[in-house]
């Protein structure tokens, strides 16, 4: 029910991960998209990142670079970014930017169609 696809040179780790009820997933670098099947109900999965924390519910969510900058796409589901001091809530068709490790995220937005193509290119999608 859940697949993760990394872009090249992505350096991720799965921390914890149980069938059915989530874990911990650590992306040291690089790009990632994760997609769960929303029909096999929700799991609780962390993503950990030198950016910055992603709670994520049933979801699909691309994290990596885009614009130079850490990046974080919702394209259905949830995802809630955390960095240091504040944190942003991401639903389908937003997305958020952390500037610098231990940067804050900045405020959730629509992303146009060349930034989540950007994105998907990131993990070898069209």
């Amino acid at each position: 029910a859940t697949r993760v696809r990394l872009g090249p040179e992505t350096q991720f780790r799965i921390d914890r991960f149980i069938v059915n009820a989530g874990g911990v997933l650590v992306l040291y670098r690089g790009a990632m998209l994760y997609d769960h099947d929303p029909k096999d109900g929700a799991t609780a999965v962390t993503v950990r990142s030198p950016f910055g924390l992603m709670a994520v519910r049933g979801t699909r969510f691309f994290a990596g670079p885009t614009k130079g900058e850490f990046s974080v796409f919702v394209e259905r589901g949830e995802v809630m970014v955390t960095g240091v001091n504040t944190f942003v809530t991401l639903t389908g068709g937003q997305g958020t930017g952390i500037a610098t490790a231990g940067a804050e995220p900045s405020p959730a937005v629509n992303w146009g169609k060349p930034r989540i193509a950007e994105a998907m290119a990131r993990v070898g999608l069209p």
